[in-house]
């Protein structure tokens, strides 16, 4: 988030993998969020950087907005 803040041009982030705890739920079978990675991604969002999901680069990517909002986790 600094890089972003500090004026860096940021187009995509590839969220590859975040690991799960009680605390956390699951989104993808690579990606656990907590209330505090949700913040994050709005963030990022707001600044109209795609977020995706990939765990290798080969892989189709899955759009994190998308599956935050299915998963009810935001609203638009």
């Amino acid at each position: 988030m600094r890089l972003i803040l500090s004026g860096i041009e940021v187009s995509r982030i590839n969220i590859g993998s975040l690991s799960f705890d009680n605390s956390k739920k699951m989104i993808s079978d690579t990606v656990a969020v907590s209330q505090r990675d949700i913040q994050v991604f709005q963030l990022l969002h707001q600044h109209e950087i795609q977020l995706e999901i990939r765990k290798v680069s080969s892989d189709n990517p899955k759009d994190l907005w998308q599956i935050l909002i299915d998963k009810h986790l935001i609203t638009e």
